[in-house]
């Protein structure tokens, strides 16, 4: 009987073609996030799938850039980063927050437009009422992933330039996050453009860089008793503790941490099954992958719609489940609509 690492480990006559299909494994792993994203913002709160979801979705995210991340010149990270990143973070506040100003009177005082600019700067995905700052909705992730794109890149170069060893990058990681969570959470200081969060999720694209340059996944991460240690701490995680990025919400940080990875690691684990068991899930999911950035988008703009409250879902069963897929719709609709455009 095969196992995940196969996906890895077969001999192939062509090397572009083994590039391809581990390309198509971590589209996967897109795909299931960015479905994750969605059912764990509409789910209800007391569900028990939230704390599940939100241990390892958004990580997930960040340990996935990780893996596809090469080192470039500064400048060319910048720039591109910020036309995927900065760009849409730009548009989807200029929407969200116009839909929410127009509905107020007196739009264009100075207290209403220092209020935007320091929610614009600070790009926060939860409210930090004694330093004044409001929340962006889901758009923190836009800057938070261009704030770690950039921090990886400068770090990742000095790390080559003084020839410092994994260990010693880990350590650097560790340090960088434990820094954010002091800072966001113990502190409640919530620093511009997402910048205490971005120490630790900088550290999740870190292992997804090392976990590919060491070939981790092939070596040691697919194996059963890895398997089953990562399901483990990862249902240890979730039941004790309980992670939220946007919120600062760290729970018992080294375990979160911990449970975090294990439930990616599974998650890519899932991957591999998905695309070796199922042509069809493997083409759905590799959609959503693909163009994960547009579905989030559309996503961090459906605010307005109370797809739990929808008055046609109530009467019917399982109405968080369609109400979940409803929200995907839309999201898919949208994103065809654009690609098409």
């Amino acid at each position: 009987m095969t196992d995940a690492t196969s996906v890895f480990q077969s001999p192939s006559p062509d090397a572009n073609n083994a590039a391809t299909r581990r390309l198509i494994w971590i589209d996967i792993a897109k795909g299931i996030a960015i479905l994750l994203v969605i059912t764990g913002h509409t789910v209800s709160v007391g569900s028990p799938l939230v704390p599940m979801i939100f241990m390892f979705h958004m990580p997930l995210f960040f340990i996935m850039a990780g893996y596809t991340y090469k080192i470039k010149p500064l400048k060319t990270v910048v720039l591109t980063s910020a036309k995927r990143l900065l760009i849409p973070y730009v548009i989807i506040f200029a929407l969200w927050q116009g839909y929410t100003l127009i509905q107020q009177a007196n739009v264009f005082t100075l207290d209403t437009l220092v209020t935007l600019g320091i929610r614009f700067i600070f790009a926060s995905g939860s409210p930090n009422e004694t330093m004044g700052v409001t929340d962006v909705g889901m758009a923190w992730f836009l800057m938070c992933l261009f704030v770690s794109r950039v921090l990886l890149n400068l770090i990742l170069s000095c790390c080559e330039r003084y020839h410092l060893t994994l260990p010693i990058q880990a350590i650097i990681f560790i340090a960088l996050a434990a820094l954010g969570i002091v800072i966001g959470e113990k502190l409640q200081i919530f620093l511009p453009f997402d910048f205490d969060l971005a120490l630790i999720t900088v550290g999740f694209m870190w292992c997804g860089y090392i976990a590919r340059k060491t070939d981790f996944l092939a070596k040691f991460g697919f194996r059963l008793p890895v398997l089953l240690g990562a399901l483990a701490i990862y249902v240890a995680a979730f039941s004790l503790s309980y992670l939220e990025l946007a919120m600062r919400l760290y729970g018992i940080a080294p375990l979160c941490i911990a449970g975090a990875l294990a439930g990616s690691l599974l998650a890519c684990w899932i991957s591999t099954i998905i695309e070796r068991t199922s042509k069809l899930l493997t083409k759905c999911f590799v959609f959503l992958g693909q163009n994960s950035m547009l579905v989030y988008c559309f996503h961090c703009m459906d605010w307005f719609i109370p797809w739990k409250t929808l008055p046609a879902l109530q009467s019917l069963p399982f109405k968080q489940g369609i109400a979940t897929a409803l929200r995907t719709l839309y999201a898919i609709l949208l994103t065809l609509l654009v690609k098409r455009v």
